[in-house]
């Protein structure tokens, strides 16, 4: 049970999804990005950010793991 829940935690994207914040800024990022008329300077910056967004997503990730399992560990000994 517990590795299916954690499967489920590690696909739902919800968290960064459906959060307007973030939202509202990758799409200010973008919007700036637009007016980059070097074409290729464009898609390595749009390209950095990705990665740099992959990065803090897998970070956040993995905390979130981290505290469902010391959560279900304490759980287990009450």
């Amino acid at each position: 049970m517990f590795k299916k829940k954690e499967k489920k935690l590690l696909e739902d994207k919800e968290w960064k999804e459906k959060n307007k914040l973030y939202l509202k800024e990758v799409q200010n990022f973008f919007d700036k990005v637009d007016n980059i008329s070097d074409e290729s300077l464009r898609q390595k910056i749009i390209g950095q950010m990705l990665r740099c967004d992959k990065i803090l997503t897998e970070i956040a990730e993995n905390r979130f793991k981290e505290f469902y399992e010391l959560g279900y560990k304490q759980a287990k000994k009450e």
